[in-house]
């Protein structure tokens, strides 16, 4: 057993998903040396924990829609009202006819419809997001996510035929998609205004030069605007990267190389005006290269979690090689200092 007997109701909504008879025999997954969560950094000793996800089962958000179409455009709500969970106010459960169900993550990207896949962000080439619920998918039997043993694996691989045949191509050139991946959002379940967030994952070794681009924790405005956007770990072949996006550009960290291959904590401080870069529970340098200020007029809203595992474009390079790419995350969770603003499946904080 896990660090948990029971979970939350809210974790319940939905059984882990298969990864699928279609996907390629994984390497075997590594394991963190210790199950134990590791206690917070010195700073957040007597914080609140508001947000805890161990992954003993992916509970994914119930989000059936008005048909099932195969791709969200990029910018595209196809009509479809997006819930503007804006502080304070409660979830809906429907809005004109739609029903937005129930569940802690949504693979759907900003709006919650029921379509196939739709393109991951960043530049091209890149990957399609795939939504495991969809119809076409679950009567292969395909997913991007696997909960095991409490730990989540997210594959990145060129789509296997059977996938192939039924996948849309890709709106922006009208050529199918090379790659297939998978995101999750808590646009639906949770945000947060400041605090300190931070996963366990593991990322392959030999990342060099592959075009791997994963992102195991990052922020997304709550309002539906961009910027901003607080990327607290990114991967970008085989460096650990943060970056905070204002309205005036973006202003990032870098780590030394030599990230994949290992488990690792990664972590972000934000507090107003400025987010510090965490590694293993400790600052990531000293305050010229590990702190990001930013403008507090773009970036001080609320924010809501994103996890996911693209590939190529300009940052990462278009050589993408040595798929299948994996990501495995083991936890995520946010403390907050006392009075800290939040929403979760029990309403806004502080009430």
């Amino acid at each position: 057993m896990r660090r948990r007997l029971l979970l939350l109701a809210a974790n319940m909504a939905a059984a882990p998903l298969p990864l699928g008879a279609l996907a390629r025999a994984l390497p075997a997954e590594p394991r963190p040396a210790s199950r134990a969560l590791p206690p917070p950094p010195a700073f957040a000793a007597g914080w609140k924990e508001i947000f805890r996800e161990d992954f003993d089962a992916l509970s994914l958000r119930t989000c059936p829609g008005a048909d099932d179409s195969l791709i969200t455009p990029a910018n595209n709500d196809r009509g479809y009202p997006d819930i503007k969970l804006v502080w304070p106010g409660p979830v809906p459960k429907e809005i004109g006819g739609y029903k937005y169900g129930e569940g802690r993550w949504s693979p759907h990207g900003k709006w919650p419809n029921a379509s196939l896949a739709y393109p991951a962000y960043g530049d091209e080439p890149k990957p399609a997001f795939l939504n495991p619920r969809h119809p076409a998918l679950t009567r292969i039997g395909y997913s991007p996510f696997k909960v095991e043993d409490s730990v989540l694996t997210t594959t990145l691989e060129a789509p296997p035929p059977e996938l192939a045949r039924v996948m849309p191509p890709n709106p922006a050139t009208g050529e199918p998609f090379r790659w297939v991946s998978g995101s999750l959002t808590t646009r639906w379940s949770f945000y947060f205004q400041f605090g300190y967030m931070e996963c366990l994952a593991w990322f392959p070794p030999g990342l060099v030069d592959k075009g791997y681009f994963a992102a195991p924790l990052w922020t997304l405005a709550q309002n539906g605007k961009w910027p901003p956007e607080i990327d607290a770990s990114e991967i970008v072949n085989d460096r650990s990267h943060l970056t905070v996006i204002d309205g005036k550009g973006g202003r990032g960290i870098w780590t030394e190389p030599g990230i994949g291959g290992r488990w690792v904590r990664l972590g972000a401080l934000w507090e107003p005006g400025r987010v510090t870069k965490y590694v293993d529970g400790q600052p990531a340098g000293a305050p010229e290269t590990s702190v990001a200020a930013y403008d507090t007029d773009t970036v001080d809203t609320m924010h809501h979690l994103v996890h996911s595992l693209s590939c190529g474009g300009k940052w990462a390079g278009a050589n993408v090689d040595g798929l299948p790419h994996l990501m495995r995350c083991d936890w995520i969770r946010v403390l907050q200092p006392p009075g800290g603003k939040f929403y979760n499946s029990t309403g806004p904080h502080p009430a």
